[in-house]
């Protein structure tokens, strides 16, 4: 009797993980569908020059915009000089320390890790050509945009091509 209820759990443990798994699936599926449609709409009425459009840049723009910031005394600034004088300190603040100690590692615990032989060592300090950049910058399809600045591919190979 016991063998008989184990073996049912072990049938619905391998079930429900069977379900989790499709579930995950179609949940990528409908998330891809539904980005690839946003993708569709966004091109379209940002051709036709729409108020959906100019609303979708106002609303990037509102959410990328600090509006307030909280300095490291806990102070919050709310204009933007003040943040800006904040946002500069605190990178300078950054750039300008030193570490307080610099921890060595010893070059033997170094050798017993994966090395690079010398060929591929000097391969890492090629100089890196045009054509290193362009030829990669060619597999990917025009319409995708490979970085945060927001232009595509297609715009990037016209810049490599012609800059």
């Amino acid at each position: 009797m016991r063998y008989v209820r184990a073996d049912n759990q072990v049938k619905q443990y391998q079930m429900e993980k069977n379900f989790k798994t499709q579930l995950e699936m179609w949940r990528n599926i409908e998330e891809s569908a539904t980005k690839q449609k946003s993708r569709v709409l966004w091109l379209k009425e940002g051709d036709l020059n729409t108020t959906y459009f100019h609303a979708c840049v106002k609303n990037r723009q509102a959410q990328n915009h600090i509006t307030r910031l909280t300095d490291a005394a806990g102070i919050v600034i709310q204009d933007v000089k003040g943040t800006q004088e904040e946002i500069v300190s605190f990178y300078r603040g950054l750039l300008g320390t030193e570490a307080k100690q610099i921890t060595f590692v010893h070059p033997h615990i170094i050798e017993l890790g994966q090395t690079l032989n010398r060929e591929k060592q000097l391969l890492l300090i090629d100089k890196v050509t045009t054509k290193d950049v362009y030829n990669p910058l060619l597999t990917i399809r025009d319409n995708k945009t490979p970085g945060g600045d927001g232009f595509n591919a297609l715009f990037s190979k016209n810049i490599a091509y012609n800059g």
